[in-house]
This record gives structure tokens, C-alpha cells and sequence, in this order.
């Protein structure tokens, strides 16, 4: 009965706090002032330190109810002051191993994680994990929302197949718990797909971004940023398979999502910004691409400072716009700046570092740097084959391009070997009528000719044409 009233008692502190807080955006109040959101959440902030100091719980809810706001809005180092603030106050009462204790941990984590603090948001989270696991046992919907969230953690460290059993233990326990059509069903399909993307896994990937997309149109209204997230996540799938004018729609949906809903310089913008980009790069339209580039960097740095992982996609996917436009000098700033930002905060072996050394040595090949182009491209073929395996379609750009290196200098047989192996991993991966594995065909088609070898080459070519002229009357007849 005490415990009740107590709780009685929290909740209407909590109410009261509430209503003063929101009077402010009163007119009678406010005098004819506009106020903010962000003004509103500053007050409350305010007020919280100074007003419930002695209501400790009641201030650390309030704190992490703010906090979350903060996160929301793109204001991170906001949240994470006060949902830091929310865990030391309920540790400090409650003990290590209480419920809310966890919550706060995850509250604390999902910061870090946004921050690209990975390793501190890794620890967090798993200490929330083995809370709830002992209070709930193994099987709980809690227990889900705990390994939900540890999966992208482990997936942006590079944990890839730890990340992938704990999404689908995850996925497990929601679909019995939740029934196969609810929200957090979505969000776990969501986040076992971009695992998938990562490994290029890309027929695992799209009808986990399928089904998560159906499950949320059918929840959310037409503008909900959780819509717009699934959008731009298939578009990448569509866009990896070659259908790049379905891709560039569906990011264009997410994006007008985003832009009414959030606004125009929130973070979440930057990821969708860029993927529109990098599909217009790979219709041939790399200077369309650049503006959004800019815009997603600048949007960034602001959220986030100069040295953020995500900070470094973009700016290495601009550097590559650069290249592809003839700047190789700004590509070249670019892309080490990428490369420097990755090597100081993921682990040498991390697939994104490997990104950034395919992105220099195909700059250092095209301006005949050969020596350096070799080297990247082996350094990055290494971490390629280690942490993805020896079929990846990103081994495959690296093997092309030493493939190419050994045919300008005449070593033929080894760029045979390479050549093969590309086909090879990209029929498989991409399918035989992919245009990247078109393009293989028809270098690997001139390398043969430059080495007498003609019959071969017609037939590679003849392989080519028809495969061309299937999908010319296939797009005429739609």
C-alpha cells in the first residue's frame, strides 16, 4: 500500500511538473512570444535540476523523458548529459540490478551509439542485457528489446555473425510474444536486414526490408520517420541489384518524409542524403550527386563534430564524386580524410577502413599511380576476403582492379585469374545480367584480344551483346 501511494505520488509530481512546464507556450503566458520546442525542453531541463532535488526518482524520470526528446531532435550531447545524470540517480538509489536501472542504461547507450561510441554503448547495453535476463529470464519481450538494440552495435563494430544470432534470437521471442505484424517486429526485420546489406547479402536482406516496410505501412501514417527509414533502406537492396530508378524513388519518398517531419538539418537526413547521391552516381551523374553530399557533411559536422564514423561515409562517397568529375586533387584530401577518421576509431580490420583503400587506389590507378593502386587495392582485398569472405561483391571491385593493374602492365595471366574470379563472384552475387558483371565481360573481353586469344573474346562480347538486346526489347515491351 505504501509502495501505491508512493507511486500515486510520482505520477502527480510528474503531471504538475508537466503543466507548468507546458504553460509557458500559453498565450496568456508566454505574451505573445513564440516558443520553441527546443526553448520548452531547455526550461524543463532547467527546472528539473532545480525543483525536484528533492524528489530524486521522480527527477531522474523526468531526466531521461528529456533526455530521449533531446535525441530525438539531433541534440545529443543535450540527451546524453541528462540520461547520464537519470542512470547515476537510480544506481546510486535503486542498486545496479533494478529494472529501471536498465532502462537507463539503454537510454544511455542508444546516445553513445549515435555519437559512433561504439565499444562504451556496447558495454551499456550489455549490461542492460543481463539485468533484464535475470529479472525476466531469457524468453521476455524486455530481454528482446536488449538484444535488438546490442545487434547494430555489434553489426557497426563488425560483429557480424554475433550480431546476426542475437537479431534473430531477437525476431524470435517478439514474433511469439507480439504476434508477426507488430511495430517491434518491423524494427527487429529492419535491423537483421541492414546486417545482411553490410555482408551483401543482399536476397537475404530484401525480403527482410520487404516484409518490415508492409508491417509499418500498415501501422504508421504516410509520414512517420520509422516509413521513411524502411524506404531508403530497400532502396540501397534495389539500388545494389541494379534498379536504380525504383531506388531513387523510394529515397525520394523517405527523404520528403524526413524533411516534413524532422526538417531540413536533422541528422537522420545526412544517411538518406547520401544514399540518394550514391545512386546518382551510379546512373552516370556524379556532379547531381555532389550537392547532396554537401549537404549531409555539413548536416553531420554540425551534429556530431569533425571525427564520426557516419561523418566518414560521406565523406569518403564525396571524395569518390570528385574523382568521377575529374577533381582528383579534392578526391584525394577526401578520401585519406575518410581513411584517417576510420583508422583512429574502428578496429584495422573493420570493412569500412578497406572502403576507404578501394577508394584511393582506384584514384591512385586512374592518374597512373600504379605501385600505390596496387597496394591499396591489396590491403583492402584483405579485409575484404577476411571479414566477408572470399565471394564478396566489394572483394570483387578490389580483385577488378588488380586486374586491371596486371593487364596495363602485361601481366596477363595473373589478370586472367583476376578477371575469372570477378565474374565469378559477381554472377553469383549480382546475377548474369547485372551491368557490373557486363562491364567485367567486356574488359576481360579486351584484355583477351590485346593477347591474340580473338575467338575467345568474340564469344565473351557475343555473350554481352545478347544479354544487352534481351534487356532493350524486355524495357520496350514495358
Amino acid at each position: 500500500e505504501k509502495a501505491a501511494v508512493e507511486e500515486a505520488e510520482n505520477a502527480r509530481q510528474v503531471s504538475n511538473f508537466l503543466v507548468e512546464l507546458f504553460e509557458v507556450s500559453d498565450p496568456g503566458e508566454a505574451r505573445g512570444n513564440t516558443i520553441t520546442a527546443r526553448e520548452v525542453l531547455d526550461r524543463g531541463a532547467e527546472k528539473i535540476e532545480q525543483e525536484l532535488k528533492d524528489q530524486p526518482l521522480v527527477q531522474a524520470n523526468l531526466m531521461d523523458t528529456i533526455g530521449k526528446v533531446y535525441r530525438k531532435l539531433g541534440l545529443y550531447n543535450q540527451a546524453e548529459l541528462l540520461v547520464k545524470k537519470a542512470l547515476k540517480i537510480r544506481t546510486d538509489i535503486l542498486g545496479d540490478g533494478d529494472f529501471e536501472v536498465s532502462k537507463s542504461l539503454n537510454n544511455v547507450a542508444n546516445v553513445l551509439n549515435d555519437k559512433g561510441e561504439y565499444e562504451e554503448a556496447r558495454t551499456f547495453l550489455e549490461r542492460s542485457l543481463a539485468i533484464k535476463q535475470e529479472i525476466y529470464g531469457p524468453d521476455h519481450v524486455e530481454v528482446a528489446d536488449a538484444l535488438n538494440n546490442l545487434g547494430p552495435v555489434l553489426m557497426r563494430q563488425g560483429n557480424y555473425e554475433e550480431a546476426i544470432s542475437l537479431q534473430k534470437r531477437a525476431l524470435s521471442i517478439r514474433e511469439k510474444a507480439l504476434g508477426p505484424d507488430d511495430v517491434e517486429v518491423a524494427n527487429t526485420l529492419n535491423s537483421l536486414g541492414a546486417i545482411y546489406s553490410i555482408k551483401e547479402e543482399y536476397t537475404e536482406a530484401e525480403p527482410l526490408f520487404e516484409r518490415a516496410l508492409v508491417i509499418r505501412e500498415k501501422l504508421y501514417d504516410e509520414n512517420h520517420p520509422d516509413l521513411a527509414q524502411s524506404l531508403s533502406n530497400l532502396a540501397m537492396i534495389r539500388q545494389e541489384l541494379g534498379d536504380y530508378n525504383n531506388a531513387k524513388k523510394l529515397l525520394e519518398r523517405a527523404l520528403a518524409i524526413q524533411e516534413k517531419v524532422l526538417g531540413p538539418d536533422h541528422a537522420d537526413l545526412a544517411s538518406v542524403l547520401s544514399n540518394i547521391a550514391w545512386v546518382l552516381r551510379a546512373m552516370g551523374k556524379p556532379a547531381e550527386a555532389i550537392p547532396y553530399l554537401k549537404r549531409a557533411i555539413k548536416i553531420y559536422e554540425t551534429a556530431f563534430g569533425p571525427n564520426h564514423p557516419e561523418l566518414a561515409r560521406f565523406i569518403q562517397n564525396l571524395g569518390m564524386m570528385m574523382r568521377d568529375t575529374g577533381d582528383y586533387q579534392e578526391a584525394e584530401v577526401l578520401l585519406q580524410r575518410a581513411l584517417a577518421i576510420r583508422e583512429s576509431i574502428l578496429d584495422p580490420e573493420n570493412v569500412d577502413t578497406a572502403h576507404s583503400l578501394l577508394g584511393l587506389a582506384y584514384l591512385y590507378y586512374i592518374q597512373g599511380k600504379d605501385d600505390k593502386a596496387e597496394s591499396y587495392y591489396r590491403q583492402s582485398v584483405e579485409i575484404y576476403e577476411k571479414v566477408l569472405g572470399p565471394e564478396s561483391n566489394s572483394a570483387a571491385w578490389s580483385l577488378m582492379g588488380l586486374a586491371n593493374i596486371c593487364s596495363r602492365h602485361g601481366r596477363y595471366q595473373e589478370a586472367e585469374s583476376f578477371y575469372k574470379q570477378v565474374l565469378s563472384i559477381r554472377t553469383k552475387v549480382l546475377g548474369p545480367e547485372h551491368p557490373y558483371v557486363l562491364d567485367t565481360m567486356n574488359v576481360y573481353a579486351g584484355m583477351l584480344r590485346k593477347m591474340g586469344r580473338i575467338d575467345e573474346a568474340g564469344k565473351l562480347e557475343a555473350q554481352t551483346r545478347a544479354i544487352k538486346d534481351k534487356q532493350s526489347q524486355k524495357a520496350a515491351r514495358k
